[in-house]
């Protein structure tokens, strides 16, 4: 069987590419926050009051006064175990996640034509649903979809 073959088969439909698609969203998502929480840091008690900062490398955060979740090398190049800071990784795996829905129906709208923008549409949120209970498993989906949506305006350019 050919790669086109393949691939048609796979993805006879918009909706059938989209739920194909969401796989890579949802993996693509775990990667990155796992990289954001390995690189973050919480500002030292004796120090002033914590805010949000970005810096250029680990080396700078540790300078300015922060502690790294952790110094361990594998965890910095692969990510960290979203177990070591819950809370923090479940935050940037529902916002990554967010982003790329948004910029993944962006995309369709630009490039496909409009039913099938349409039908990708519809059929990637479930589909991302479906597979994010791997990602936070203390979250419903309901409450998934609902926390989803909350980010979108705040991702948004509109």
């Amino acid at each position: 069987m050919s790669l086109k073959a393949w691939l048609a088969r796979r993805t006879s439909s918009p909706g059938k590419f989209a739920v194909s698609y969401s796989s890579g969203i949802i993996g693509l998502s775990q990667h990155v926050a796992r990289s954001l929480v390995a690189f973050a840091g919480q500002k030292k008690a004796f120090s002033s009051k914590p805010k949000a900062q970005p810096f250029e490398s680990h080396f700078d955060m540790l300078q300015s006064g922060y502690e790294s979740l952790t110094m361990d090398v594998v965890d910095l190049v692969g990510g960290i175990d979203p177990n070591v800071a819950p809370e923090l990784y479940s935050r940037a795996f529902l916002t990554v996640a967010a982003f790329s829905w948004l910029h993944s129906q962006s995309c369709a709208y630009r490039y496909m034509h409009e039913d099938h923008a349409h039908s990708f549409s519809v059929a990637l949120v479930p589909a991302m649903l479906n597979q994010m209970a791997s990602g936070i498993r203390s979250s419903t989906r309901p409450d998934l979809e609902r926390k989803l949506r909350e980010l979108i305006p705040h991702l948004s350019c509109n």
